[in-house]
C-alpha cells in the first residue's frame, strides 16, 4: 500500500509519453505483483538462513536436528500476497486521474 501511493507520478510519465489507459491498469497491478513477489523471496531467503542457523545450533548442542519448511504454506502467501499487492496498485491505477497527468508532473518538478 505504501508503494503504490507514490505511482501517481509514474504513471503520469507514462501516460503522456504514450502509454493507453488500459495500459497503465496493467501496469499498475504488475507491478504490485513484482514488489510483493519480490518481498516474499526476500523473506523466504531470511527465514532459510534463520531457519538453517537455527537447525546449526540445535544438532550441534542436542547431536542431531532436521530443518524443515512449509512449502505449501509458502505458496499460499506468495499467492495471497500477490494478489493484494496487484489489487493495492491496480486500485491506485483505476482512481488515478490521468487527464491531469500534466499538473502532476509540474507539481513533482515544483512548478
Amino acid at each position: 500500500m505504501i508503494t503504490s501511493k507514490g505511482r501517481g507520478l509514474d504513471l503520469a510519465l507514462t501516460y503522456v509519453s504514450g502509454a493507453g489507459i488500459g495500459q497503465l491498469r496493467v501496469l499498475g497491478a504488475l507491478d504490485g505483483i513484482i514488489t510483493m513477489i519480490t518481498s516474499a523471496l526476500f523473506s523466504l531467503v531470511i527465514t532459510l538462513l534463520c531457519t538453517s542457523s537455527l537447525t546449526f545450533m540445535l544438532s550441534r548442542f542436542m547431536g542431531k536436528a532436521q530443518m524443515s519448511v512449509q512449502w505449501g504454506a509458502w505458496i499460499v502467501v506468495v499467492l495471497i500476497a500477490s494478489l493484494l499487492g496487484a489489487a493495492a496498485t491496480g486500485i491506485q491505477a483505476l482512481t488515478t486521474r490521468f487527464e491531469n497527468s500534466v499538473s502532476v508532473i509540474s507539481h513533482a518538478i515544483g512548478e
